[in-house]
């Protein structure tokens, strides 16, 4: 599969100055992804299939300027490459199907860059996004035919250090 995303992000914050006083707020930005699948379904003849896949992405969050009190905050663009292997249980129902996925991840690259200014004071902080992390999903999908389809699932990470909370991701497919 040869995938793309656009979605929306939203981050809640709190950055403290070097004597502990504390600026917080909620940004949102827009996200993009691009990214290749290769999965082998290993069908049973009562419906269950098992499916070991591999996928690349290429991920761009875009920046944002905001402020937060009397702090202006610059968040550079993100560019991120990860690597996922996975493995989908799941139960094909006439044109659906309800699936299982665990996944293992690894971002190889990706590096926020935040500038702070306030008055004449100019502070700039660095965070690698590189790590390895697990996540869990449950969901479906829907075939209206052979080429085209709907999903939805549930997702939810379950280790590394940055550790993703419950998400909800649906979208339609189109095979070419």
């Amino acid at each position: 599969h040869v995938e793309s995303q656009v979605g929306r992000v939203s981050n809640e914050f709190t950055a403290r100055n070097e004597i502990g006083q504390a600026k917080s707020g909620d940004v949102k930005s827009n996200a993009y992804s691009l990214g290749v699948r290769y999965g082998k379904t290993i069908k049973s003849a009562n419906g269950f299939y098992v499916e070991p896949q591999a996928q690349l992405n290429y991920t761009h969050f875009g920046g944002r300027d905001f402020t937060a009190g009397n702090v202006s905050v610059n968040q550079a663009g993100v560019n991120s490459t990860s690597g996922k292997l996975g493995l989908e249980v799941g139960k094909q129902f006439g044109n659906g199907n309800l699936y299982t996925r665990f996944a293992a991840g690894h971002a190889f690259t990706g590096n926020v860059k935040t500038t702070y200014a306030s008055g004449n004071a100019v502070k700039l902080t660095e965070q690698d996004l590189k790590g390895t992390w697990t996540e869990l999903a449950f969901g479906g999908r829907y075939g209206f035919n052979t080429n085209n389809s709907v999903y939805a699932d549930v997702t939810t990470g379950l280790s590394g250090d940055y550790q993703a909370d419950w998400g909800v991701n649906a979208g339609f497919t189109h095979k070419f």
